[in-house]
C-alpha cells in the first residue's frame, strides 16, 4: 500500500496523520463491511476493541462502510460507542492492508508491529 492510497477519514476531515504520527500503540480493528458481517463476527470485534481498552492502547475502528453504519452496528454487539473512534478507508486499500474481512493491525509510533485476522 502506497503512502498516497491510505487516507483514514472520520467524516469530519482526514485522521491519516492523527493515527500515523500518535506516539504509542494503536489498535486499528478493522472491519471491511460491517453489514456483511454476522453477529458473532461483531462479538469478535467487540472483544478486540475492549482488549485494546484493557492495554491502554489506542483504539480505532476501520471500515469501507458508513460511519453511521458502523456506529450502530458497534452499539449493537455491546460497545460503548462514545469514545470509539471508527474511520473509512477505501475497501481495496483495507483489502491489502488486512488480507481478510476481519482483523486488527498493531501500530507502534505510526509501524505495524503486528497483524492478524479475526476468526468468526
Amino acid at each position: 500500500v502506497e503512502g498516497r492510497d491510505f487516507v483514514l477519514t472520520d467524516g469530519q476531515g482526514d485522521l491519516t496523520a492523527d493515527v500515523l504520527e500518535f506516539e504509542g500503540t494503536t489498535r486499528l480493528v478493522c472491519v471491511q463491511l460491517v453489514e456483511r458481517a454476522t453477529e458473532r463476527a461483531m462479538e469478535r470485534v467487540a472483544e478486540q476493541i475492549e482488549q485494546g481498552r484493557v492495554a491502554g492502547e489506542r483504539v480505532v475502528v476501520v471500515t469501507a462502510s458508513e460511519i453511521e453504519s458502523a456506529t450502530s452496528a458497534l452499539a449493537r454487539a455491546g460497545v460503548d460507542v462514545v469514545d470509539v473512534e471508527v474511520c473509512n478507508l477505501d475497501i481495496t486499500t483495507l483489502q491489502v492492508l488486512v488480507r481478510a474481512p476481519m482483523g486488527v493491525v498493531r501500530l507502534h509510533d505510526g509501524v505495524i508491529e503486528h497483524k492478524r485476522r479475526i476468526e468468526n
